[in-house]
């Protein structure tokens, strides 16, 4: 004897999709927090280890500090690797750059998101006292001077 077999009915299978739907609302917000968590935890890294490259820059350069992430992969020897094309500096969903001209007073270096909110959702920066500092004020700016970095709020 011959058992027909059916498929799934159309209300199973709408189900289905429903269940998986509301799974995919619970996750993916889940998902955007960490991704935006682990980026700013790689920003705040990177910028330190940018800050120490720029210590040590100063000691072979008569006392003057870089003025760009460039002038610390194009150095002999370079002072680290900190992304692919120097002049547009961008690691983990955050550009990098650093500024001034080449004096303690004018040195900082700053990362803020490639995409605020979905990159990261603070921007960070930091001077010659080595202290990093973030801002979360809804949009992707560098701070224009070492004054307005250090009005941000220190992570240490």
């Amino acid at each position: 004897m011959r058992v027909k077999t059916r498929g799934f009915s159309l209300a199973e299978i709408i189900v289905v999709i429903a269940i998986i739907g509301i799974l995919a609302m619970i996750a993916v917000p889940n998902m955007l927090t960490t991704r935006i968590s682990t980026n700013e935890s790689a920003a705040t890294s990177l910028l330190g280890s940018i800050f120490s490259a720029a210590q040590s820059y100063r000691l072979s350069a008569g006392n003057l500090l870089p003025d760009s992430v460039a002038d610390l992969q194009n150095a002999t020897p370079p002072y680290g690797n900190f992304c692919t094309n120097v002049s547009d500096c961008r690691n983990s969903g955050y550009i990098f750059q650093i500024s001034g001209t080449g004096i303690d007073a004018d040195f900082f270096a700053s990362a803020v998101p490639e995409a605020y909110g979905t990159a990261g959702k603070r921007k960070f920066c930091v001077t010659t006292d080595g202290v990093i500092r973030s801002l979360d004020d809804g949009n992707a700016t560098p701070p224009t001077d070492v004054s307005a970095c250090n009005t941000w709020t220190s992570l240490q």
